[in-house]
């Protein structure tokens, strides 16, 4: 018995230490490396015992994988994560797949669920829930999907303002991608300098993949 439990500690210091490392390697734009780290994660998940790993583990290959364009891959891994989580798990469980899955399918009746479950989060007044920032991107992407960037801004307002709180680059730099793109979607006139900001933080910062989103959605703003 003391040694399985033993093996389970183990393998939930490995799939939670491979998931996070795959997600670093995204962030830096090394997608195949993300990719291998994230399928080492999920092969690490134990079979029972901790419904947390399961959902958030294979939540965050699946975000690298929509990174890589592999969205059948991602929806794949999302339904196996969701049915892991069950239909009463806790909302952080639930929304590390819903949001994906809305982003994944368009299906707004999921974009619905995920939103909601994302507006209900308990935190403090100003706050956000910050290690679940994937999800906010994805609601957000989702709305972008749907053409409401102005949804896709007010998803994303309080993770912003908690990183900057923060100064939690990764956050401020990812998050601050899908905002300047929906602001530029507004025509709004901040969203050129917005993007330049996210560009100049993001190279600064090893980050060269939302650097270089950063600077593709710029190039699509009109000539002003």
């Amino acid at each position: 018995m003391t040694l399985g439990r033993h093996e389970g500690i183990v393998n939930y210091s490995c799939c939670w230490f491979l998931a996070h490392l795959g997600w670093v390697a995204r962030l830096q734009g090394r997608l195949d490396e993300a990719v291998r780290h994230g399928r080492d994660a999920v092969d690490h998940v134990p079979v029972a015992g901790q419904f947390w790993f399961g959902p958030a583990t294979r939540s965050l290959l699946a975000g690298t994988l929509l990174e890589f364009g592999d969205a059948a891959g991602a929806r794949e891994l999302l339904e196996t994560a969701q049915r892991d989580a069950g239909p009463d798990g806790a909302e952080s469980y639930r929304l590390r797949c819903l949001a994906p899955l809305a982003e994944v399918t368009g299906d707004p009746a999921v974009l619905a669920e995920a939103d909601a479950l994302l507006a209900g989060i308990s935190a403090p007044p100003g706050g956000a829930w910050i290690l679940g920032a994937d999800a906010y991107l994805s609601v957000a992407r989702a709305w972008l999907g749907r053409c409401e960037p102005a949804r896709a801004r007010a998803v994303l307002a309080p993770l912003l303002a908690a990183a900057q709180r923060l100064d939690w680059v990764p956050v401020l730099v990812t998050a601050g991608l899908v905002d300047a793109t929906a602001a530029a979607a507004l025509g709004e006139p901040s969203a050129a300098a917005a993007l330049g900001a996210v560009a100049e933080r993001a190279q600064r910062h090893a980050m060269p993949g939302v650097a270089a989103g950063a600077r593709a959605v710029a190039a699509g703003l009109p000539p002003r």
